[in-house]
């Protein structure tokens, strides 16, 4: 059963649910595939976190900008240049009389003439100026670097055009941050549960509540008893018929009819030679028909049991389905209750060597012939 469930929503459901979100989104560049189209929404949201940070930064240092503006027209409005503790060698200190608490008080020392400024009183605003002022023989702008420090008319001047600068870059990446929010809004709209489901989503949506599917697209969800009442003829019809009709929704379709075929042939009856044949044709009608829908796809290990070695196993044994993973999966229950009886264990190691201990108790009292609960 579990090769069932793997191959239904592997090669058809998520399938039809990347194809709904295709049709929904509406752009030919959209990514085709659901793992492609989650990680399109990942690398937006990572692109988005990048444009807010860059914005955020661009802000802080425009208000450095403006507030060293300001107390350069204090400056000149007042002519009081006296230093302080606080001041730095820089012709002109602008730490002392700004009165923003936030503004950047970091210093520097110029490769040049070896004096310590402050970042803002030397004309150095940007996060990318500020990396090079570590390198020798960096270029970064001086303003006290000549035998004729910049008066404070000229320093406004340059201050000015690092503003228009910054204000432009701001622009910019505020513009970009937009689109790539847009798009990114778009792209949860109809991948995510966040937001309404586009036209071919929600239709895809109801028809997987109507019929008993909920969370269908969690692998985790879909049940063997789900997958039995998915693979019969009118509700594979229906499904399909739901999007526009292409040559690779037919495939699908014609793949999942060949898949149901199989699933009705998978009982523990002794086959005849006539029945081994005729699995034998729905495999290769299956697997035609699954190359012509997914050419790119590759082959999991479901798949490959299934067309490789089910043929050699069923003509040995003449059946298919008298045994199954049923005894493995109880242990998962079994498991669980030795992990909630051993929880107040906080050892991970002496946990390990008790659950070891409990399945060896287990296994010996069964094999004896004895019944052990945990």
């Amino acid at each position: 059963m579990h090769v069932f469930q793997g191959l239904v929503q592997k090669y058809a459901i998520d399938f039809l649910v990347s194809h709904a979100n295709f049709l929904d989104f509406g752009e030919e560049d959209f990514p085709a595939r659901v793992d492609e189209q989650k990680r399109k929404v990942k690398d937006l949201e990572f692109e988005e976190s990048i444009y807010i940070k860059r914005i955020e930064n661009t802000s802080k240092e425009l208000n450095d900008i403006r507030d060293v503006s300001i107390v350069y027209n204090q400056i000149v409005a007042t002519g009081n240049n006296k230093k302080s503790k606080s001041s730095c060698e820089s012709t002109f200190c602008v730490l002392k009389y700004s009165k923003s608490r936030s503004i950047d008080t970091d210093t520097y020392q110029c490769d040049r003439c070896s004096k310590i400024f402050h970042y803002i009183c030397n004309g150095v605003f940007t996060i990318d100026q500020k990396s090079k002022t570590n390198r020798a023989g960096n270029n970064v702008t001086c303003f006290d670097c000549s035998d004729n420090p910049l008066t404070i008319q000229e320093r406004m001047e340059e201050v000015e055009i690092w503003k228009a600068k910054l204000e432009k870059s701001h622009e910019d990446d505020q513009e970009t941050w937009w689109v790539v929010n847009e798009e990114k809004r778009k792209a949860e709209k109809v991948i995510t549960d966040r937001g309404d489901s586009g036209e071919y989503r929600e239709k895809l949506d109801r028809f997987f509540k109507n019929t008993g599917y909920e969370n269908y697209n969690c692998s985790k969800n879909w049940t063997g008893n789900m997958t039995r009442r998915f693979l019969r003829k009118c509700h594979i019809d229906e499904v399909i018929e739901i999007f526009p009709s292409t040559s690779r929704l037919e495939a699908i379709r014609h793949f999942l009819y060949q898949l149901e075929s199989l699933m009705s042939s998978s009982n523990n009856e002794v086959k005849s030679d006539e029945q081994i044949s005729e699995i034998q044709n729905h495999l290769q009608k299956m697997a035609t028909f699954l190359r012509e829908a997914h050419p790119d796809y590759s082959v999991t290990v479901k798949l490959h049991l299934l067309t490789s070695h089910l043929l050699e196993f069923v003509r040995k044994h003449r059946s298919w389905s008298k045994v199954s993973e049923q005894g493995i999966e109880h242990a998962h229950s079994d498991f669980k209750k030795l992990h909630i009886l051993l929880a107040p264990m906080k050892n991970p190691i002496s946990k390990g060597f008790a659950i070891v201990d409990a399945c060896s108790g287990a296994n010996f009292l069964i094999d004896s012939g004895d019944d052990c609960n945990f």
